[in-house]
């Protein structure tokens, strides 16, 4: 909205000039500027909320495969403490490593590490393969069901050395 104003401008001599000019209103400028504040505002306040639940879902996958890679991780731990000769169902179960079933390979320790409760539908299991030469393969796998449905899996793998040809 513009406003036309005279103006009466008296100079020295005493004579009056008259003029007008254009003048811009400016009422009602502090509520239509305070209502574009609030309106971008929101909108960059729904931009920044619709990326939380990304986020969170981001962080709980982290959580799970962290806690699956500590599993396999500390599962591979008990292997290597165990010598060659007894990486076998007997050895591994009598130690508390692997569940009562299966009796062979690959043994699962679902049961005896309570996988199934850290992880949703979790399952964790051990390979051993003989590699000849006096070199076993062994893989220590945990399977589970991501929050949102996707099935994930850390898989941990080392070669076990017969070493009783060294040992005197």
């Amino acid at each position: 909205m513009f406003s036309l104003i005279k103006v009466e401008i008296h100079d020295w001599s005493g004579r009056v000039r008259g003029d007008f000019i254009m003048i811009r209103s400016r009422k009602g400028a502090g509520l239509i500027e305070a209502l574009m504040s609030i309106t971008l505002l929101g909108a960059a306040g729904i931009v920044f909320s619709a990326s939380f639940p990304s986020g969170f879902a981001a962080l709980e996958q982290s959580s799970e495969a962290t806690k699956a890679a500590s599993i396999a991780q500390e599962k591979m731990e008990q292997i290597r403490a165990v010598s060659y000769a007894d990486l076998n169902y007997a050895t591994l179960n009598a130690a508390g490593h692997v569940d009562n079933n299966p009796t062979s390979s690959p043994f699962s320790f679902t049961l005896v590490d309570g996988v199934a409760t850290d992880l949703n539908s979790g399952t964790g299991s051990i390979a051993i393969t003989n590699e000849g030469g006096g070199v076993m393969r062994v893989t220590v796998a945990v399977n589970w069901l991501s929050t949102n449905g996707i099935s994930r899996n850390v898989t941990v793998t080392t070669l076990v050395a017969d070493m009783s040809p060294w040992v005197e």
